[in-house]
């Protein structure tokens, strides 16, 4: 989404397999990004990522979604759960115990 702004249309298949659709809201590379998605009722979706103290990467997902069925609001979570949980530093984290 190299030159993308905030207020472009946007449409892409992420790491989930969730396709994502809407307007971009904040768009500022690679510390955050947020957009409303007009396929998932225009939903509020962000994504965070802090560079921490102990030179590790946080990342956060988060969803507001409204009138949207139960079963797509898990699929969702279910799948970005999986995706963050098993980057490199989280899975160093498990293994380590």
């Amino acid at each position: 989404m190299a030159g993308a702004s905030e207020g472009d249309s946007f449409s892409l298949c992420a790491a989930t397999g969730h396709t994502l659709s809407g307007t971009m809201q904040i768009c500022d590379p690679p510390w955050q990004f947020a957009a409303t998605l007009s396929n998932m009722n225009d939903s509020v979706f962000r994504i965070t990522v802090v560079a921490t103290a102990a030179a590790l990467t946080e990342a956060s997902v988060w969803l507001a979604a409204y009138g949207l069925p139960e079963e797509t609001v898990k699929s969702f979570q279910a799948g970005w759960t999986v995706l963050l949980d098993n980057l490199p530093h989280r899975a160093q984290a498990r293994a380590a115990g």
